[in-house]
C-alpha cells in the first residue's frame, strides 16, 4: 500500500486533518474552576475539567460524596491530565433507578456537519482513554436535546483494573429525531461510572441502535461495582469526537486554543476597576469576555472592593451581555468602587 493510501485509511475519507475533534478540552488540560472538588452524590454540576460535569440520577445513600479531580500525574502515553471520579462510601448494592456519570455536551452549532437528525445524517466515532479500579461492562450513551428523546446506549468492556485503555465506538447515523443545530444542546453524552442496570426507567438492552422517543442512557449490563465498594476510582481523558467511522490519532491542541474555547461557557476574570461616583451617582465597569460566550452568561461577584457607598444604596445593578458583563453601583455619597471577582456561566 502507498504512504497516500496509508494515510487515506488512518483518516478516512470522511474526516479533514484539522478540526477533527468536536469535543472541547478533551484531553482534560483547562480547570478553570478548581482541579479538585468533593461534590454531594445526590446533586450534580460543573465543577472542576471544563465542558465535563457530575450528574446522577436517583438518591444515593451509602455513598456520602464524590470527589472529582484534575489530575496531573499517571496520565496515559501523550497526556498530562485525566479527569478522576472518586465515590466516598459505598452502596451494598446500586439503588433502584440511580446512576453517576461524567456529561458532556456538545453546543449545535458545533455538530451540524453531522446532519444529526436527516436523511444525510453522518456516522460518528467516539474514542477515549478509561482506567476504573473495577473491571466489567461499562455504557456510553448518547441523546438529543428535545422533548421526545432519541438515545443510543453503547457498551465497552474494561478488562485488566487500574490499567489505562483506549476505547472506541463508531455510532450509526441518526436519521430520525429532532437535534438542535444552533447555541443550544445538539447532541449529549454519558460516561457511565455506575448505575442500576435493571433500572425501568433509563437502562435498555438495546445496544448499538438508536431508540426513539426513549430517555435510554446505560447498559442493562452496565457495572455498578464502582459504588459498591469503597475507595474505587474511575479516570477518562483523550476523549474525541469526530465524523466517520474509522477513530484517529488524538488531535492534540494547545493549552491557549482550549482555554479559549472553554470562554465561550464559562470564564473567571479579575477585574481591577477603579473610579469615583458623586452624591446621588453611579459608577460603571464593565468587562468584554476573550470570546462572545454561548448565550447572555449568569455573572457571580465575589471579592469586592469599595468604599464610601452607604447601606441602602450599596447593591449592584449588574448586566450581561453576549461577550461580557457590567456593573452599577448606585450612592447618595461619594464612593469608589476598586475592583472585584467574577464567573462568567454560560454552560449548557
Amino acid at each position: 500500500m502507498s504512504k497516500a493510501a496509508e494515510l487515506a485509511a488512518l483518516i478516512g475519507s470522511q474526516t479533514a486533518l484539522s478540526n477533527r475533534n468536536l469535543v472541547i478540552n478533551g484531553a482534560m488540560t483547562v480547570a478553570q474552576r478548581g482541579t479538585s472538588h468533593t461534590q454531594s452524590p445526590n446533586s450534580g454540576n460543573y465543577h472542576t475539567v471544563d465542558r465535563f460535569s457530575y450528574r446522577r440520577t436517583g438518591t444515593w445513600s451509602g455513598v456520602t460524596a464524590v470527589a472529582l479531580s484534575q489530575e496531573s500525574s499517571g496520565a496515559p502515553s501523550g497526556f498530562t491530565h485525566f479527569l478522576r471520579y472518586a465515590p466516598t462510601g459505598s452502596d451494598s448494592s446500586t439503588p433502584s433507578d440511580t446512576a453517576m456519570y461524567i456529561d458532556a455536551k456538545l453546543e449545535g452549532n458545533s455538530v451540524s456537519s453531522l446532519a444529526l437528525g436527516t436523511s444525510a445524517a453522518k456516522s460518528f466515532t467516539v474514542s477515549f482513554y478509561v482506567r476504573s479500579s473495577v473491571t466489567g461492562t461499562f455504557s456510553v450513551g448518547f441523546q438529543n436535546n428535545d422533548s421526545t428523546k432519541h438515545s443510543y446506549v453503547a457498551e465497552y468492556t474494561i478488562n485488566s483494573a487500574n490499567t489505562w485503555e483506549q476505547k472506541e465506538i463508531t455510532v450509526d447515523a441518526p436519521t430520525s429525531g429532532t437535534f438542535e443545530t444552533d447555541t443550544s444542546t445538539g447532541l449529549a453524552f454519558y460516561f457511565i461510572v455506575s448505575a442500576d442496570a435493571s433500572s425501568s426507567t433509563y437502562s435498555t438492552s438495546t445496544i448499538g441502535s438508536w431508540l426513539s422517543a426513549t430517555d435510554a442512557r446505560w447498559s442493562t449490563n452496565q457495572s455498578d461495582g464502582v459504588t459498591t465498594a469503597a475507595n474505587q476510582t474511575f479516570d477518562i481523558t483523550g476523549i474525541q469526537l469526530e465524523v466517520g467511522e474509522q477513530a484517529t490519532p488524538f488531535e492534540h491542541r494547545s493549552y491557549g486554543d482550549e482555554l479559549r474555547r472553554c470562554q465561550r461557557y464559562f470564564a473567571k476574570i479579575r477585574a481591577n476597576w477603579s473610579g469615583d461616583t458623586t452624591n446621588d451617582g453611579s459608577y460603571r465597569a464593565s468587562y468584554q469576555n476573550a470570546v462572545e460566550m454561548r448565550a447572555t452568561p449568569t455573572a457571580t461577584w465575589t471579592n469586592i472592593s469599595q468604599a464610601g457607598f452607604d447601606a441602602a444604596h450599596n447593591s449592584e445593578q449588574i448586566t450581561t451581555y453576549g461577550g461580557g458583563v457590567y456593573r452599577q453601583c448606585n450612592t447618595t455619597s461619594d464612593g469608589r468602587l476598586y475592583w472585584s471577582d467574577a464567573t462568567l456561566d454560560a454552560e449548557l
